[in-house]
């Protein structure tokens, strides 16, 4: 996938979809993408919501954080896994550097059907 393929406004519509300050529905499963970032927030925000059945699938992504070399990506799988997320919920990429390449590396961790259960 290159930048042509998707737009600066879906990137956009995504970044804004899984921000804090703009939350999933409150009774409606909903697929979460993690972006890199070094707050714990939507960690305890994605592993709540599986708990309560409302993230079936959830996508973690990013890779050598700047400022404090932790690979985010492989963070946030642990931090889930600790909270007590099954692996097989959680999809994670390790390589992006930046905001776009968080979305562009994560639609493909979408491509396979993810079916619940």
């Amino acid at each position: 996938m290159s930048k042509a393929t998707i737009s600066h406004e879906q990137v956009t519509t995504i970044t804004n979809f899984v921000a804090i300050e703009a939350p999933p529905p409150e009774d409606e499963p909903t697929t979460h993408l993690i972006f890199g970032t070094s707050q714990i927030q939507p960690v305890e925000i994605v592993a709540n919501r599986y708990h309560r059945g409302l993230a079936p699938l959830i996508i973690a992504t990013g890779g050598v954080n700047r400022n404090n070399g932790i690979v985010e990506g492989r963070e946030f799988l642990k931090l889930l896994v600790e909270r007590g997320v099954p692996d097989e919920a959680i999809r994670w990429e390790d390589r992006s550097a930046d905001t776009w390449q968080n979305v562009e590396f994560s639609l493909a961790r979408c491509g396979r059907r993810w079916t619940p259960g």
